[in-house]
């Protein structure tokens, strides 16, 4: 719809849009950029590639150590803990195990000095 005005000797002229023209431009801008979209997605996806254009790489066979490094920061925890304890108490004179060492059941670990004992002795009567 024209509308025709005519001031000071110009004359402008308004376009006035229906409804019915805007909603159906809008349809057709949202087709095109719909259609373009698809067109793009199907060109530049990986479903065009063929068995005969992707690379295989091969290696021969090799025998060796397997060795891993981890660089870490933080602070290193026990996952099981046990309290070790005794009934007595005095210097020990030898020691079969230190610290992290794995040991068995019912295995001597350390011998406490006997002589404070071999001393009480006699007055307990051991």
């Amino acid at each position: 719809m024209n509308i025709i005005h005519r001031y000071g000797g110009i004359i402008n002229t308004y376009i006035i849009k229906t409804a019915e023209q805007v909603t159906m431009k809008s349809k057709s801008v949202l087709i095109v950029f719909a259609i373009l979209t698809a067109a793009g997605w199907y060109w530049f996806s990986d479903n065009k590639t063929t068995v005969s254009t992707r690379e295989i790489i091969t290696e021969t066979v090799d025998h060796g150590d397997i060795t891993r490094t981890v660089a870490t920061s933080g602070s290193v925890r026990a996952l099981v803990t046990a309290e070790v304890g005794s009934q007595l108490s005095g210097q020990i004179a030898e020691l079969y195990a230190d610290f992290n060492t794995p040991v068995k059941k019912d295995q001597l670990i350390a011998l406490i000095d006997p002589q404070i004992f071999e001393k009480l002795c006699p007055t307990i009567n051991c």
